[in-house]
């Protein structure tokens, strides 16, 4: 009976893990996520009554004064206001008229938000199943940290608390990365925070025994991939592209006379293992990680 209960457990974890990502958003924050110029006439009353724009002194007050204020100049114009003969404020007109009809919140790269989040949650609740809530939700805080390195833009909030808690805070960074970065950017995020944190790992213990599975847990989702119960070395695309990057970053790290070529098989064996915990004992970890996910094609060229 006490091992079925331990195995019910991160499921019900991943239950409730799920039902706070799908959780909607208040009105007020949701329109903050648009652009401005997409609002209603309603949604910016709508979005000028809301908590954040009257919380003064607050960066959520400079947000969504900055996003009303983008509104008006957007669809009045910023030419000074004018007055009649007595004095009377004359009511501006509209230069472009606004929408008509709400339009629903999207990603960067055009995928409808809750449709992206809810992609992004089952990813982490794929990884939980193997490696657990915290784990994968690490990952998700990880990946979201290091990004900015490869997008090559400012971080789109403060650094999140890489503790494997799915609080307000990463929410709020998943959402933002959706908006600013992409669907396809914010999945691949995963991948990036669990190669840099197998690279933390294998520095740590000094060795990276079975890098092969936890490298399918993480990274084969993105390609695919499903577990099997009776796993064998067979090629996989994902174990080329990081044996690929090995050997290309081999010499840089480990100097001319440390470092041999992998055989690039896409077999990830002890050779490979071997030869990823050399490189992790020196390597920079944020910087090996984005150049593996570059390798694989998860951020471009």
């Amino acid at each position: 009976m006490p091992r079925n209960n331990k195995q019910n457990k991160a499921p019900a974890d991943i239950k409730t893990f799920m039902e706070e990502l799908r959780k909607p958003l208040d009105k007020g924050s949701e329109l903050l996520l648009k652009q401005p110029q997409d609002w209603t006439e309603e949604e910016v009353l709508e979005v000028m009554k809301s908590q954040d724009y009257g919380a003064i002194g607050s960066p959520q007050r400079k947000r969504a004064f900055s996003k009303v204020q983008s509104w008006f100049e957007h669809h009045y114009g910023n030419e000074p206001v004018r007055h009649d003969s007595s004095g009377k404020m004359i009511q501006p007109k509209f230069k472009t008229l606004p929408n008509q009809r709400a339009v629903p919140v999207k990603t960067s790269d055009g995928y409808e938000l809750p449709k992206a989040m809810d992609k992004i949650g089952k990813m982490v609740a794929q990884m939980a199943v193997q490696k657990g809530l915290s784990q994968a939700v690490g990952n998700l805080q990880t990946g979201l940290n290091v990004m900015p390195q490869l997008t090559q833009r400012q971080p789109l909030a403060p650094q999140l608390k890489e503790d494997g808690v799915f609080g307000r805070k990463t929410k709020d960074a998943m959402l933002s990365s959706l908006i600013e970065k992409g669907k396809s950017n914010t999945e691949n995020a995963l991948a990036l925070g669990a190669f840099k944190r197998l690279i933390d790992d294998a520095k740590r213990r000094g060795d990276a025994i079975g890098l092969e599975s936890r490298i399918d847990q993480t990274v084969g989702p993105l390609f695919g991939h499903k577990p099997s119960r009776h796993p064998r070395p067979t090629y996989k695309a994902w174990h080329e592209a990081l044996q690929g990057t090995m050997n290309d970053n081999g010499v840089e790290i480990c100097g001319q006379g440390g470092w041999r070529n992998l055989k690039e098989d896409g077999i990830v064996g002890p050779k490979t293992e071997a030869a990823f915990s050399s490189l992790a004992k020196r390597a920079d970890p944020e910087v090996f990680a984005a150049r593996i996910c570059r390798e694989m094609g998860l951020f471009g060229a």
